[in-house]
């Protein structure tokens, strides 16, 4: 297959990955907002069939020699606002549980933070 319908592939599940993954959480935020009018499923269908297709038609190595970036400290400061955007998430869902909701997303948020980071930093 081609090395533009291959990377088509991949633009498209990332695509198709975000849009289901922003309409789920404007879901979880507001429920009826999203299935009142479209069938998640649907969506999830078209990230599955790319996500198939995308690990079936792998790029090729020169293609991921991109990757290798340097991780930034724009980079840190990105994931330190979407883990604490995701703490406040699941601190939003899990308040009727009490105080222990505020060490659950605190400790989401933090183990967020290092995975992150240890992924991004690691050699290998």
């Amino acid at each position: 297959m081609g090395k533009t319908l291959k990377l088509i592939f991949k633009e498209l599940f990332n695509a198709s990955l975000c849009i289901y993954l922003l309409a789920l959480l404007a879901e979880v935020v507001r429920e009826g907002i999203i299935t009142n009018v479209f069938n998640l499923n649907i969506l999830l269908m078209v990230v599955v069939v790319f996500g198939i297709l995308t690990t079936l038609f792998k790029v090729e190595d020169e293609d991921l020699e991109q990757m290798d970036k340097k991780f930034t400290e724009k980079d840190l400061y990105l994931t330190i606002i979407l883990s604490l955007g995701a703490g406040f998430l699941i601190y939003y869902k899990t308040a009727s549980l009490g105080v222990i909701s505020y060490f659950i997303s605190a400790g989401t948020a933090v183990l967020i933070i290092l995975l992150t980071t240890l992924i991004f930093t690691s050699e290998n």
